[in-house]
């Protein structure tokens, strides 16, 4: 006999208690300033030194995967692309390979260039925000102003090329919604020639101004030994000696003819993580230079039949490993099963801002930039 638990919405979350002599507590959000996403954070400080962070999530909780069964794979396309706002290529490609795997379906090669150009155009994106948020936490306005700029144009770049700022309608099953065609991807390549140079004079300004190093260096560290059973992933391990990337480890589409390169730091602090960051922004301009100039013509789609059968798909997204799970019964979305890397990697920031102080945590959180409704769902 099953017995259902009765849940009073009165009744008060137990946090973890930690005791002792001066210690007290010092509750963040769920509510935050500017348009981030709600998440409660439960500090326990002894001075100003912290000692235990619980992090506590699903205020964003959106019933997506329910929101996916009985839908068609092209319908549930959309509802991949909605899971975390500005993981949507990334997202989408990881439920289009599933589809694509379960119906044997071979999608033309112009297609699988378009769809990596996207996803290096999303990741580059994400880590100049992450950037500027960790230099306005720093009060470096100069540094952050930079990056800013630079992640607005890019926004633009993208709604040029695909009327969305955040590439949203172009990935679908069996290829790409519509081409790009070669004078608009020309003009990408004048882009991204021009923006490197303005990166790497920021860049430079950044990783020389004192202030700056002093506040990253030695703040945030997340422990190599955490890698494994957290199962964090992305550019969080990587600045702590992980090896993990998708895009090496696992290629997909044409990541085994266009090669990342392999970036890995091992003092896992926010200096770490923003070095990274900056290195992959590098070689992401560098990939989709040589996709440009070696893109092929063709047909960007196929029209194939959706088979029924369940599959794994794993892709490598600005923030780590995200992973979907299909099961197409009936022609329809049985069950679709959706991890980002932010699920995991939540966790470690509870063990990074241990002995850090309180007005660390901001720039410790945006170092790893987490999403809450990638977690959330």
């Amino acid at each position: 006999m099953v017995t259902k638990m009765k849940i009073d919405p009165a009744d008060e979350y137990p946090f973890r208690e930690v005791k002792g002599e001066g210690v007290y507590q010092v509750p963040v959000g769920p509510v935050h300033a500017g348009i981030i996403e709600p998440g409660h954070f439960r500090f326990s400080v002894i001075g100003e030194t912290i000692f235990n962070l619980e992090v506590r999530m699903f205020y964003k909780h959106r019933g997506i995967e329910k929101l996916a069964e009985g839908k068609s794979p092209k319908d549930c396309t959309r509802i991949a692309e909605a899971v975390s706002g500005d993981e949507s290529v990334a997202n989408a490609t990881a439920f289009c390979m599933a589809v694509e795997q379960i119906s044997r379906i071979n999608i033309p090669h112009r297609a699988w260039y378009l769809r990596t150009i996207l996803l290096e155009l999303e990741r580059i994106c994400s880590h100049l925000g992450d950037q500027a948020g960790m230099l306005v936490d720093v009060a470096f306005p100069l540094g952050a102003n930079q990056y800013a700029v630079l992640r607005e144009e890019c926004f633009r770049e993208n709604d040029r090329l695909t009327g969305s700022r955040f590439l949203r309608g172009m990935v679908s099953i069996g290829g790409m919604s519509r081409d790009i065609s070669q004078p608009q991807l020309n003009e990408l390549m004048a882009f991204v020639q021009q923006m490197r140079n303005r990166y790497r004079v920021g860049l430079k300004i950044v990783l020389s101004t004192a202030s700056v190093i002093d506040r990253f260096a030695t703040t945030g560290v997340i422990r190599p030994a955490l890698l494994r059973p957290l199962n964090i992933t992305g550019p969080s391990a990587r600045a702590s000696g992980g090896k993990v990337d998708v895009r090496l480890n696992h290629p997909y589409g044409i990541y085994d003819q266009f090669v990342p390169k392999p970036q890995r730091l091992r003092d896992g602090d926010v200096l770490s993580r923003f070095t990274i960051k900056a290195s992959e922004v590098m070689d992401s301009l560098d990939l989709i230079e040589r996709l440009i100039a070696a893109i092929p013509e063709g047909d960007v789609s196929t029209d194939a039949p959706v088979r029924d059968g369940y599959t794994l798909a794993l892709v490598e997204s600005a923030r780590g490993q995200n992973l979907c799970w299909v099961w197409i019964k009936a022609g329809v979305i049985e069950r679709y099963k959706v991890r980002t890397a932010s699920f995991g990697n939540w966790l470690a920031i509870e063990h990074a801002v241990q002995g850090n102080i309180v007005p660390d945590f901001p720039v410790i959180n945006k170092s790893m930039n987490l999403s809450y409704a990638g977690t959330d769902l």
